[in-house]
């Protein structure tokens, strides 16, 4: 999901969004990319470790994520209001 926009807080979808996954931090490589299916929602399968996703865009605020073996994990990217 996303959360940000003209009224920063509220979460609304984004359909067709790309999320880029970077190991670590962003300056980790790239390990993963996907879109958003029509619901706004995406999915990625990670080996344990931390992640970054961040939406590719400009307004995009990155999300760290910590994923533990045999456990998933929710997550809500934000956008910076403009």
């Amino acid at each position: 999901m996303l959360g940000g926009g003209p009224y920063p807080g509220i979460v609304r979808t984004e359909p067709g969004m790309t999320v880029a996954v970077h190991e670590g931090d962003l300056h980790g490589r790239i390990v993963a990319t996907t879109k958003a299916d029509s619901s706004g929602a995406f999915k990625v399968d990670l080996p344990p470790g931390t992640y970054t996703l961040i939406e590719v865009s400009d307004g995009a605020l990155p999300q760290i994520v910590t994923v533990e073996p045999g456990k998933y994990v929710t997550v809500t990217l934000w956008i910076a209001a403009r």
